[in-house]
């Protein structure tokens, strides 16, 4: 947020820190299993195993959506039979694509 979009990194971090506080979710981690499966969606998605482990979560706790501001997975969730859940507005992703490749 800080180095992409120029937020100032107080106000970003408050952001994030709201977010987290005010969201009701369980927190959950990778089973070593699962964390072998992320390399596996890495290489068959043909995709980083980073974000192929936030798939592989998703899977793993029976998600039926994926929330997130990473537009990669709106190709790689459905793949999964995964929906692809984006908060941020399409006018404002599409303003901040213009900052992508700085």
């Amino acid at each position: 947020m800080t180095r992409l979009w120029g937020i100032d990194a107080k106000e970003a971090f408050e952001a994030v820190r709201s977010f987290v506080e005010n969201i009701n979710i369980r927190y959950v981690g990778l089973s070593r299993e699962w964390l072998l499966k992320s390399f596996e969606l890495a290489k068959w998605l043909n995709h980083d195993v980073y974000d192929c482990s936030y798939l592989a979560l998703a899977l793993m706790v029976r998600a039926e959506a994926m929330v997130t501001t990473d537009t990669d997975f709106k190709t790689l969730a459905p793949k999964l039979n995964l929906k692809y859940i984006n908060p941020v507005p399409e006018d404002v992703l599409k303003e901040f694509s213009k900052y992508r490749h700085r």
